[in-house]
């Protein structure tokens, strides 16, 4: 991306050079993940604040806290106003700092927002009640009198040149990260934090004044997030009291994390109900948008995924370790295909991530199974009546009006939830009276709209649905971005599993051990059974040639856009064919590919060759300025390649290279 400042903008922030330096040493950042943006494209999530390690218990400390509190006020309110500001936040000698580059976003990232992380940087094993305690002092506990004279200066100034009142009544968003390490007392760290949650809450609201930034009541910060990562704990009812004080507060809940193989029975079912509900079913302001589920028994692994099946709030889940049960993952597979696949479901969850040892055959049968389980006996009634008609189908209006599952539920349009004008919605009652009706809405699942909406109707019968069930996958078209990654896969099982779910993908994340697991004709099988796919990551593979890629194009069997190769063994002779395609504009894979990623690392990967060779670095060299497609191109290349090539890959914009 092109430079967001002039060395003359950014030396005119030099004056806060000590507060830079002060937030530097206890900052990180965090990047949007690749597969949750469906980009190659680096995005910047947030700032970290870390508290300051080792965590003391003297004056020296307190001073630290102090001068890091006004750190986050003053860098908070530079970054607001400026864009030239956040080059001050680069350091080459801080290692979670190093690869920070502000022109590798777009100005609209380029946001101040702090995540205040209560363990010390490096993560030794998560927070505890002392430090939660010390993320108390740093916001909540040093009152406005303790404030240096070099701080009231240097506010004075930033304010100064605010000439827009861009920082007027601006406030720091921060959100509160809970990571309680295992050997804690949870009852004491829950209700911590909890106590620091509800006061800063109330401070941001109490402080945030009609004077403004100018007034002396003014808090500089406004609490809009809570994270809740607890897979070291036991799922108890503190556990439970603290997410429901997030969602009664209306903080966004991006994810919670938790392990219920430890658990209290009824603890896990109300974190499960309350974690999964929507905010009209549960009164609240706010709701949880990913789960993260950590190793489960059975009965655990069963109760989350029932209140999933039924979940209208929850957007991701991932599965880490869950269904690794020598006794019972056969019959977890099954809850699984119930749960997200089935007919009978009316999942909302449209990302899933699945984090395994193994993957087995008998794995996707018995997937197949909780998918199929419950429509087996109405496919054999319906034969009865062949020809009859079984299903009838609607078109609605953009404007229609749509509610949740209960018929009381709040009110939208079907354009706000991103339902498309030509897509048919399944009625599930006929008979729902003259003013609602019950449908079964493409990838949202059952849902309440308005009659007077339709504008269109068909039926089909009982040979239609069977011919389109032998053409389809089984499942139910809902799940619409996949993440796996497996250590050991048994061959074939992972074709077989992306053939049973993929017919509504738009983007696959596969991250392998052993890249002789995925063979051509593999990737070959992905891409057939996956025709909306857009977005392909694929880890560790042996594919022999990229003309695969360049067939599936030519032939319409394939549409996408972004497409990340690491370390996946394909000859150079075709990288080169490859090269060549993406230099013909009038090529279709030109027109239709936008990011694309190719990286060998040979560490762990067999033969000794490198990929791309000497030709075929120079053939993406030729490439790129007869592209006018690629917003993103990033190859890897041996050391002694990069120190060759570094200086073209410069001229043509593109950073290249390992």
């Amino acid at each position: 991306m092109a430079r967001h400042a002039t060395a003359e903008q950014i030396a005119r922030w030099r004056f806060l050079s000590r507060w830079f330096r002060v937030l530097r040493k206890d900052l990180g950042f965090i990047e949007s993940d690749e597969w949750e943006s469906q980009s190659l494209h680096s995005s910047l999530e947030t700032l970290c604040v870390y508290v300051p390690y080792p965590i003391e218990h003297t004056p020296e400390y307190a001073q630290r806290l102090r001068r890091l509190r006004e750190a986050m006020e003053l860098v908070g309110l530079a970054l607001q106003l400026d864009c030239a500001a956040w080059y001050h936040l680069t350091d080459a000698n801080n290692a979670s700092l190093a690869t920070f580059d502000p022109d590798d976003y777009s100005v609209e990232d380029l946001t101040p927002r702090f995540a205040i992380k209560a363990y010390n940087k490096w993560n030794f094993g998560g927070d505890s009640v002392d430090s939660i305690s010390k993320v108390n002092q740093l916001l909540l506990g040093i009152d406005s009198d303790e404030f240096s004279d070099e701080y009231r200066i240097c506010r004075d100034a930033v304010l100064a040149m605010d000439e827009r009142g861009v920082l007027t009544h601006f406030q720091v968003p921060v959100a509160l990260v809970f990571q309680p390490i295992a050997w804690i007392d949870p009852q004491a760290y829950m209700s911590l934090a909890r106590g620091l949650t509800t006061e800063l809450y109330w401070k941001s609201r109490q402080g945030n004044c009609a004077g403004g930034a100018t007034h002396s009541n003014w808090y500089p910060f406004a609490l809009v997030e809570m994270g809740l990562y607890a897979s070291e704990v036991t799922v108890s009812g503190e556990l439970v009291d603290t997410l429901d004080l997030a969602l009664e507060l209306g903080l966004a809940v991006p994810e919670i994390s938790f392990e219920p193989l430890v658990y209290c029975d009824s603890a896990l079912a109300m974190l499960c109900t309350k974690a999964t509900a929507s905010r009209a079913a549960t009164h609240c302001r706010s709701h949880v948008g990913s789960l993260a589920i950590t190793r489960t028994d059975l009965t655990s692994f069963r109760l989350c995924c029932q209140c999933l099946m039924t979940s209208q709030s929850v957007r991701r889940v991932k599965w880490i370790s869950s269904l690794e049960d020598e006794d019972h993952g056969l019959e977890k597979w099954r809850e699984l295909g119930r749960a997200f696949f089935s007919r009978k479901s009316t999942c909302a969850v449209r990302e899933l991530h699945i984090d395994e040892a193994t993957l087995m055959v008998a794995d996707i049968d018995a997937l197949r199974q909780g998918i199929q389980g419950d429509t087996i006996q109405q496919r054999e009634t319906d034969r009865v009546s062949r020809h009859g008609p079984v299903e009838r189908f609607v078109r609605f209006d953009l404007a229609t009006s749509v509610q949740e599952p209960c018929v009381h539920g709040p009110t939208q349009t079907l354009d706000s939830i991103g339902y498309e004008q030509d897509e048919w919605a399944k009625v599930l009652v006929d008979d729902s009276g003259t003013e609602w009706m019950h449908v079964e809405l493409p990838r949202y699942g059952a849902r309440w709209v308005e009659c007077r909406g339709v504008i269109d109707v068909k039926t089909v019968t009982t040979a239609d649905v069977e011919q389109n069930v032998r053409r389809r996958n089984h499942a139910a078209p809902r799940i619409t971005s996949l993440k796996i990654s497996i250590d050991h896969c048994e061959i074939r099982a992972m074709p077989s599993l992306v053939s049973l779910i993929g017919s509504s993908l738009t983007a696959l994340h596969i991250v392998m051990k052993d890249s002789r697991v995925i063979q051509q004709h593999d990737v070959h099988t992905i891409l057939e059974a996956c025709p909306l796919l857009e977005f392909l990551y694929l880890r560790r593979a042996t594919l022999k040639s990229m003309e695969l890629f360049v067939d599936a194009y030519e032939s319409q069997r394939c549409r996408l856009s972004t497409l990340s190769l690491w370390n996946v063994d394909v000859s150079n002779g075709s990288l080169r064919t490859f090269a060549k395609c993406l230099s013909d504009s009038s090529h279709i894979m030109t027109q239709t590919l936008r990011e694309f990623r190719y990286i060998w690392d040979d560490i762990g990967c067999p033969g000794d060759v490198d990929h791309p060779d000497k030709a075929g670095i120079k053939a993406f060299l030729s490439m790129l300025p007869r592209n006018n497609v690629l917003t993103f191109f990033e190859l890897g290349m041996g050391k002694q390649f990069h120190r060759q090539f570094f200086e073209e890959f410069q001229a043509c914009g593109t950073l290249a290279g390992k």
